[in-house]
């Protein structure tokens, strides 16, 4: 096994550094793990198929292998590949050369003037950019958590009356186009907001493109108190489009309502204490095929090997064609284990979403990039994507997506759908035990033992008491945060007043 890895790693090395042609190699399930092995750049993964460059020499290799191999492009041109989306009637006229053709999508190549050209007639597309197969993040498999009451208690504190005035603010932008400076106001806003809330907060900067110097995400952190290194990601877009994007782009729906849906979950979340780090993401240049999702991943995350262990994507989540509550989760299948964790956590905490866990390995937004590096990722949104291309949306990319077309208690549900995920996959460090009424039964005392860094937060305005492991008393707690660094590491209880249930904590300097 060891002679056939470096084997592979030789061939991949000497891909890169000799392609010249564009193939398209059908991998079947027994050959993909080589085809990792190979470390060869690709431009698109089809799951069962891979378009990648290659030499005749590496070619004949492999098809002297057995290997399915079809020549797409005899001559690798890097830069004039596109992915190019068919979204209505009347647009089968393709400037440049087509070279792969599904019912979803075309796979063409183009010049610089001809992708202006098809951007022009209005076609949806993203230049294909090499980038190396990789494999998911070694984390630890995400179990289907029982029911937490923190994680209840920040359901429930998702406010209708917060995010319609995030709703609101954002509209009132009249426009969020990337390429235009309002586009950075509605960033610095988004900033502010965060700030607000006690998280640090970033901007990570891009190039745009011609038209601008340079674009912000906004990025705002909770560091996890256990593993800080596993990350968990809330995120949407806020930049918008219409006919007229410069001067009237609303984007209540696209996209002001995901990004809603992030800001409310900062406010809630950043109360708490998590095990896992929580970053709240908005993006701009999705409307420009991800130009923001794709700098944050190629240019952050991977370079920083950061291990994400998921990333909720929200985008349009309140236009309600088909069914008042209706709600998909587009997955690929790599996320599906996201997907059952949110239709889990929708049951359990009465969210009230008709979930419809959707599989589409080919659904473009901001879970893109994450997808195309080996990242978990689902992409919430009222539809699946080829439905809204197909108008079940009628106010998409239209200077009529205001706040009038929307249901407001469909963003209510998604935001809460995003905070269950969020804190349910972080792990919320905190009193489970301590409940509101102190009213409970043995049997639904059931939780795992909070770990404690350095502060134990006691929700409400209640009062307890903490003892060591033999029963002595060692701090009386109060409401609100309660330092007990000075404690050494170990088991401890807390005891509500008047409550007979105790909890027990783990305290982990």
């Amino acid at each position: 096994m060891k002679y056939k890895y470096l084997f592979f790693l030789f061939l991949g090395l000497f891909v890169l550094a000799n392609a010249d042609r564009l193939v398209l190699i059908k991998v079947l399930p027994t050959q993909r793990s080589e085809a990792v092995q190979m470390n060869v750049s690709i431009y698109q993964d089809l799951k069962d198929a891979l378009v990648v460059g290659l030499d005749d020499k590496f070619e004949q290799i492999l098809r002297n292998k057995g290997w399915q191999i079809e020549v797409l492009d005899k001559e690798l041109v890097p830069d004039e590949y596109f992915l190019v989306y068919k979204v209505g009637p009347g647009k089968n006229s393709y400037p440049g050369r087509i070279l792969l053709d599904s019912d979803r999508s075309t796979m063409v190549r183009m010049s610089e003037s001809e992708a202006l050209q098809a951007k022009a007639q209005g076609f949806e597309m993203r230049r294909l950019h090499a980038h190396p197969i990789q494999t998911a993040q070694p984390l630890e498999l995400i179990s289907m958590p029982r029911h937490d009451t923190l994680i209840q208690r920040m359901v429930q504190a998702v406010s209708l009356d917060s995010l319609l005035a995030t709703l609101v603010r954002l509209q009132n932008f009249r426009t969020r186009y990337t390429y235009s400076r309002k586009c950075d106001t509605a960033a610095w806003y988004l900033r502010d907001r965060l700030q607000a809330y006690g998280l640090p907060t970033v901007y990570d900067i891009y190039l745009a493109g011609t038209q601008r110097d340079t674009s912000y995400n906004v990025i705002a952190t909770i560091t996890g108190q256990v593993r800080p290194e596993s990350i968990v990601i809330i995120c949407g877009h806020f930049d918008s489009y219409s006919n007229t994007p410069y001067t009237l782009a609303p984007g209540a729906d696209d996209n002001a309502t995901g990004t809603a849906a992030v800001i409310e979950a900062a406010r809630i979340l950043s109360q708490y204490q998590f095990r896992w780090t929580i970053k709240f993401i908005a993006f701009s240049g999705e409307e420009q095929w991800m130009l923001g999702s794709y700098h944050y991943v190629d240019s952050v995350a991977v370079p920083q090997q950061l291990k994400i262990g998921g990333a909720f994507n929200f985008d349009m989540i309140a236009y309600t064609a088909y069914d008042s509550m209706r709600m998909y989760v587009n997955r690929n299948a790599a996320s599906t284990l996201l997907a059952v964790l949110a239709e889990s956590l929708n049951t359990q905490y009465n969210v009230g979403l008709n979930l419809v866990n959707y599989l589409d390995e080919d659904c473009a937004g901001d879970n893109t990039p994450f997808w195309e590096h080996g990242y978990k990722a689902v992409f919430a949104c009222e539809d699946t994507e080829w439905g809204i291309w197909n108008g079940s949306n009628p106010h998409y990319h239209t200077t009529h997506d205001t706040i009038g077309i929307i249901r407001l208690g469909q963003v209510l549900r998604g935001a809460k759908l995003g905070v269950a995920c969020v804190a349910a996959m972080a792990g919320p460090i905190g009193l489970n035990a301590i409940q509101e009424d102190g009213d409970i039964s043995s049997e639904a005392f059931d939780f795992i033992p909070a770990i404690i860094k350095s502060v134990i937060k006691l929700p409400g305005n209640k009062r307890a008491e903490l003892f060591d492991i033999t029963g002595k008393k060692v701090y009386q707690l109060l409401p609100g945060n309660n330092d007990i660094h000075h404690l050494a590491s170990g088991i401890y209880f807390v005891r509500q007043e008047q409550c007979k249930y105790t909890s027990k904590i783990i305290l982990q300097h």
